[in-house]
């Protein structure tokens, strides 16, 4: 997904911000940094707790990921889901057009907001562009991305995403580094299959202690019960962490209303969402209960021309 996160901490004697940026070991810096940026440790505290238990940065601030606890990144149609997998949303006919925010644990410091513009072009091929910015003065992340995804038979499409990431902290300034996604969708008729890799390749942060963008692997499926109801189910796998599996579902009811919700096994999260329809467009929102960190909330507009599959 081209994300920048943290690493849970080795068994280490080393003083936690130490664990998480090596480099501070090497300086006594380490000391000022408990003394002068409280908040600064609460959000380095709370990042390397996010990642081990698989939450919001695995599905961004989209609130229709938020409220299914997927990623979404085994929907042909879904593009702001290429940050999980560039081969999702390659059956976009036309333009798309996604805005989102989430406020993470009710946490200023961690607010995310998301652009997404996909379009589709000749011979099976979908582009996007993405930007996300996580965070403010004391810490922040940015990702600009591009993917392009082609539909390569009737069932297998596939695609890559090339990302660029900084990573600022306050005191110890920035530095950047591109990432590389991958991923395949199969479209059967009975369900939709993706498998990505996000982090394919990374390059390395040497001022915050090497490499902080994680390689992670993801399955998820797709299985509709009917025109109005679906569920989805996804796992992954990144270095150092729990696999967890995380389900979701959504109904639509009226075809005013649609319905949604999802769980995630290892942190017990829990989460529900509606969406409103409108025309081409689709406003959604999404709140979900993490035990330990509290709640979350998310809100988005989408637009799509339309969702004929391309030839």
């Amino acid at each position: 997904m081209g994300k920048v996160t943290h690493k849970p901490a080795r068994v280490s004697d080393q003083p936690f911000a130490a664990r998480i940026f090596p480099a501070m070991a090497r300086s006594s810096i380490t000391v000022r940094f408990y003394k002068t940026s409280i908040p600064l440790a609460l959000i380095l505290l709370l990042c390397p707790m996010i990642s081990a238990e698989a939450a919001f940065e695995d599905y961004g601030p989209d609130p229709i990921s938020a409220a299914l606890c997927t990623s979404l990144s085994a929907d042909a149609f879904h593009f702001p889901a290429r940050a999980s997998n560039p081969a999702a949303g390659c059956r976009l006919s036309g333009w798309g057009f996604s805005a989102s925010w989430c406020k993470p644990f009710n946490l200023s410091e961690l607010e995310q907001i998301r652009i997404d513009i996909a379009h589709s072009l000749a011979h099976g091929w979908v582009a996007s562009l993405r930007a996300t910015t996580l965070g403010g003065e004391l810490y922040s992340e940015r990702t600009a991305g591009l993917s392009l995804s082609r539909v390569l038979l009737p069932e297998l499409a596939i695609g890559i995403g090339l990302n660029f990431n900084q990573l600022s902290i306050e005191r110890y300034g920035s530095e950047s580094a591109p990432s590389l996604d991958a991923g395949l969708l199969y479209r059967h008729r009975l369900f939709d299959l993706g498998v990505s890799v996000t982090g394919l390749y990374s390059g390395a942060f040497p001022r915050f202690g090497g490499d902080v963008i994680a390689r992670r692997f993801l399955l998820s499926g797709a299985l509709p019960l009917d025109e109005s109801t679906r569920i989805l189910i996804e796992t992954s796998l990144e270095d150092g962490m729990t696999p967890s599996i995380r389900a979701g579902f959504e109904v639509r009811l009226f075809s005013k209303l649609i319905l949604r919700g999802g769980y995630e096994t290892v942190s017990e999260r829990i989460s529900l969402g509606l969406g409103l329809p409108l025309h081409l467009w689709q406003a959604s929102a999404a709140f979900d209960h993490h035990p330990a960190l509290g709640w979350s909330r998310s809100a988005g507009l989408m637009w799509k021309r339309n969702e004929t599959p391309s030839p």
